[in-house]
């Protein structure tokens, strides 16, 4: 009897129990703590500059977790040319620079760990340098006067004002040789003069500037100061305007006529580049150590990146404050910066996907370099998160083997107590076959009724009995 209530109630509960344990003891799943490091990495690099983003997974959720230590090791042919030390701050960043004891070349290896606890690892083949390329291509029409337009920064974004370049050449009228000066010459008109050999010399008369008339759809447009001579020769004298242009709309066009005092007149008609809902560079912030970052949206932070020549050379994370126009506003001190040309990516989003990063040369006169977006150089996450699932698949293999065993047993119990009663059952019946009454049962009969309904009952009651151990195991093994 004893035997029975441990087979009929022990057994079952054990099972429970044993899955119980497999689901909330070490067969439970722990969070996994990992990281993704991106950068530009680029041949004949003196530093490593790059975004470290430290996470916690758990039941298919990733979330930001700050760390208040960790460590990033470059390595290259099994020998670390440099590292760094620091803490992941608000949402798990960190911007790591690591200077270098050599340049970047061929294969390096990052690794980042925490408390001697690997983060992240990879080895990621070092690309070639970025591209450089000139400063922007002026835009030229030719009428009577040819007339350039050039944005130096390459594009606008509205409606922040962004400076424009337009200029001009003015045909001089030369002086007839020998003959006597007019007497309306203007007062600043050279006086020929002599070279070395004594004779006259050919000189450009110097007209009265031309005018220059704008206006803009899409756009509004003013002229700042005067116009600017810069230099006379026997073609002629270029002038120079300085344009202020605020564009209002997502396309913009510019309209330009000039007019020379001889009555000469030229047009110039054309579109403005512009990238809408991108983050805008003040130019005149970056004269002074600083990066001052706008938008025309309300946004919480701007992420930037550095970027020259030999890949990402600085990243930073500039808070944002909203004005009463819905505007955002920040700025953020620049580092010692390199001679050269240099690109600075400006993006909302910590991962500056090409589609939401701007980038605004530094030195629009140098040129620009090529803006490569921020690769993933190392994602720590899937090999910690297949290890923590190898581990729970480890941990819960004894207890799945246990469910099985509990359910096996359960099994051979019942159907031995089915045996005996079927026995005891055949053994009643022949008994009461030889009673006084006369009641007669032949062997047939008595088969019959002791494999009857029993055995029914038993077979439904086994196959529900399996089908429970069964889904416990199954729960132990893979919940």
């Amino acid at each position: 009897m004893k035997l029975d209530h441990v087979a009929i109630y022990g057994v079952p509960a054990l099972a429970g129990a044993i899955t119980a344990l497999a689901l909330l003891g070490p067969g439970s799943e722990q969070v996994v703590m990992g990281a993704r490091i991106r950068g530009v990495l680029a041949t004949g690099a003196d530093r490593c500059a790059v975004r470290v983003h430290t996470l916690a997974h758990r039941a298919e959720v990733y979330h930001s977790v700050a760390l208040a230590s960790v460590r990033l090791e470059i390595e290259h042919d099994g020998a670390v040319i440099g590292s760094w030390e620091g803490a992941t701050q608000k949402g798990g960043l960190a911007e790591a620079v690591a200077k270098l004891g050599q340049p970047l070349t061929g294969s390096t290896t990052l690794r980042l760990s925490s408390g001697g606890r690997a983060l992240a690892e990879a080895t990621v083949t070092v690309p070639p340098p970025l591209a450089i390329h000139g400063p922007p291509a002026p835009a030229v029409q030719t009428g009577q006067l040819p007339i350039t337009v050039l944005v130096p920064r390459g594009f606008t974004v509205p409606p922040f004002a962004e400076r424009l370049v337009v200029s001009t050449v003015v045909p001089s009228t030369q002086p007839t040789p020998g003959a006597a000066p007019d007497k309306d010459q203007a007062p600043n008109r050279p006086a020929p003069s002599s070279d070395k050999g004594g004779g006259p010399v050919q000189t450009p008369e110097v007209e009265p500037p031309p005018l220059l008339a704008t206006s803009a759809e899409g756009a509004e447009v003013r002229q700042i100061g005067r116009p600017v001579r810069q230099h006379c020769d026997s073609a002629g004298c270029r002038y120079q305007w300085q344009l202020e242009v605020t564009v209002t709309a997502p396309t913009a066009q510019l309209d330009l006529e000039v007019r020379t005092a001889d009555g000469k007149l030229s047009a110039w008609r054309g579109a403005l580049p512009v990238q809408t809902g991108r983050m805008w560079l003040d130019p005149k912030a970056t004269t002074h150590g600083e990066l001052s970052v706008q938008a025309a949206t309300p946004k919480e932070e701007a992420f930037v990146s550095l970027v020259g020549p030999t890949g990402r050379l600085w990243g930073g994370r500039a808070p944002l404050d909203t004005d009463e126009r819905g505007f955002s506003l920040g700025t953020l001190g620049l580092p010692e910066l390199p001679s050269g040309p240099l690109m600075v990516l400006l993006s909302s989003d910590a991962s500056e996907p090409m589609d939401t990063t701007v980038a605004w040369p530094l030195r629009p006169e140098l040129g620009s370099v090529e803006a490569r977006p921020l690769a993933l150089l190392a994602d720590g996450m899937p090999a910690l998160i297949a290890q923590e699932q190898d581990r729970r698949s480890k941990a819960r293999r004894p207890a799945y083997g246990l469910v099985l065993t509990a359910g096996l047993f359960e099994l051979l119990f019942l159907w031995r107590r089915g045996r005996m009663t079927r026995s005891r059952l055949r053994s009643h019946l022949r008994k009461a076959n030889l009673t006084p009454a006369g009641a007669k049962l032949d062997h047939a009969t008595v088969e019959a009724i002791a494999r009857g309904t029993p055995l029914l009952w038993l077979t439904l009651m086994s196959g529900g009995l399996a089908l429970a151990f069964a889904i416990l195991a199954l729960v132990a093994a893979f919940a």
